[in-house]
């Protein structure tokens, strides 16, 4: 593979991983502001178990509802108990 092809690969790499934190700081923004992000957060599925829970846990953290944050903390312990 050439200096050039590798090159690209981590410009290309490097932009997707920029995209996937912009988009987790935008679901913390949401939650902050107390929106739904139950959508926003189906897009981390693919994430094992511990990071799809660590990122309910970090949502919890930033709701501004107690109502909200039970849900997030229970999403939280839903996401380990199914993997």
């Amino acid at each position: 593979m050439g200096f050039v092809k590798k090159t690209l690969y981590i410009k290309i790499f490097s932009f997707f991983l920029i995209i996937r934190l912009l988009f987790k700081h935008r679901v913390m923004v949401k939650a902050k502001l107390g929106h739904n992000v139950s959508l926003d957060i189906q897009k981390f599925r693919n994430e094992s178990e511990a990071q799809f829970s660590a990122m309910w846990h970090k949502l919890a953290l930033f709701s501004k509802e107690s109502g909200d944050q039970l849900a997030c903390y229970q999403n939280a312990i839903e996401a380990l108990m199914v993997g």
